[in-house]
């Protein structure tokens, strides 16, 4: 992933940061599935506070799942521990 990141042109890499990542895509909210979202304790680019307080609510029913000790990229980061959190999401369904 690192590597893939890296290759990226650097229009695209500068668009991400100063348009992509600021867009407002709240109309877009019509999730209707079981949803669970998760966050890494220490994400500093979509830190749990404002995931739990911004995009939770905007989704019925989700779950929010916290990894301790981890960053922005839980799946990297923790891939044991996101592994559990969805099998368990799944299997309590």
């Amino acid at each position: 992933m690192v590597e893939d990141s890296l290759k990226g042109c650097k229009e695209a890499k500068h668009a991400w940061p100063t348009s992509g990542m600021v867009e407002d895509i709240s109309d877009v909210f019509n999730i209707t599935h079981p949803t669970l979202i998760i966050s890494g304790e220490k994400d500093q680019v979509d830190p749990p506070e404002m995931l739990k307080a911004k995009l939770l609510p905007k989704i019925p029913g989700a779950q929010f799942h916290l990894v301790p000790e981890v960053g922005h990229l839980p799946p990297l980061e923790a891939p044991e521990e996101v592994a559990k959190a969805v099998r368990d999401f799944i299997r309590n369904r």
